[in-house]
């Protein structure tokens, strides 16, 4: 306890790490992780122990089964990592709870064509509740420590352990239903495919 407050606990914890190629990737907590396309791991890039996932933007990423705290609903919620894009003038996603069509909610958080981090989130009816984009640009020049957060009724992204940009949400977020957890893709586009290292 911090502060009289209970500790955070994690529901997804994927540290990347594994010989050079791997494709098993494994969650601390027991869920079913799997390398799709030629997502893999890589250890000549890494922040942590001395490997990374390595995606490179043409059908590679992760896919996790559903897990009760994958949306935030009305709960407190952070989903964090460290990334080296190979590329900032695209949109490249980091991860993702929708469907395509957002029919029963979800969210996206990315790399936007300008650089910046951006989260949306929608709710059960397919509307829009929060959409920010950061003001710090990603750099390809080394990682950079990002995150997506929901606090109350706030909302932000994370930059290199600075607060980027926040907003407030008008809704709650949606579950997107059973749909999959994904690391380096939006469900609504395959050409936002993530290109670069993820730890």
């Amino acid at each position: 306890r911090l502060m009289g407050k209970k500790a955070p606990t994690a529901s997804l914890l994927c540290h990347f790490d594994g010989t050079d190629a791997s494709t098993t990737i494994i969650d601390e907590y027991g869920k079913t992780c799997t390398a799709q396309g030629d997502a893999q791991i890589d250890t000549a890039q890494s922040v942590f122990s001395g490997a990374s996932l390595l995606l490179d933007g043409t059908g590679d990423f992760v896919t996790v089964t559903d897990f009760a705290d994958a949306s935030p609903g009305s709960s407190d919620w952070l989903i964090e990592c460290w990334i080296k894009p190979d590329i900032n003038n695209a949109i490249k996603n980091i991860a993702s709870k929708r469907t395509s069509t957002t029919s029963n909610g979800g969210w996206i958080f990315y790399v936007e064509a300008a650089g910046k981090l951006v989260i949306v989130g929608w709710n059960s009816g397919a509307s829009v509740i929060i959409a920010k984009t950061g003001v710090t640009t990603v750099t390809t020049t080394g990682w950079h420590h990002v995150g997506a957060l929901k606090i109350g009724t706030l909302w932000g992204v994370l930059l290199d352990g600075v607060v980027d940009v926040t907003g407030t949400e008008t809704g709650t977020c949606g579950t997107a239903g059973t749909e999959v957890f994904r690391i380096g893709r939006d469900a609504g586009s395959a050409a936002r495919d993530f290109d670069g290292h993820i730890d």
